[in-house]
C-alpha cells in the first residue's frame, strides 16, 4: 500500500507524522476490509508515546465492528475511555 509505504519513508527521514497523516493510513486499510492492520497501525501509534486525537482511534471502531471484531472494538474503546477523552458527536455517531 502506498500509504504504508509513505510513512515508512516519513520515518527514515525523521519528519514527524501527524493525525492526518495516520489518519489516511488507518482510513485506507479500514476501506479495503483490513480493519486488524489499521488497528495495528494505532496500536504502533500508541506505543510510540504519540497522542492521537480521539476521532483517529474511535474511527477503528466500527470498521471493526462490521467485520464482527466486537471484542476488539470494545477493547479500543476502553483504551480511549482509559485516557480519559471525552467522546464527541463525531466518535458517538461511530459507535
Amino acid at each position: 500500500m502506498e500509504a504504508v509505504k509513505l510513512m515508512d519513508d516519513v520515518d527514515e527521514n525523521e519528519v514527524l507524522p501527524n493525525d492526518v497523516m495516520y489518519g489516511v493510513v488507518i482510513e485506507s486499510y479500514c476501506k479495503e476490509g483490513r480493519s486488524g492492520e489499521a488497528l495495528s497501525i494505532l496500536n504502533e501509534i500508541l506505543r510510540k508515546k504519540f497522542i492521537p486525537c480521539p476521532t483517529l482511534c474511535c474511527s477503528n471502531i466500527d470498521p471493526l465492528c462490521q467485520e464482527g471484531k466486537v471484542d476488539e472494538a470494545c477493547v479500543l474503546w476502553k483504551k480511549v475511555l482509559k485516557r480519559n477523552w471525552t467522546p464527541d458527536n463525531v466518535i458517538y455517531s461511530m459507535l
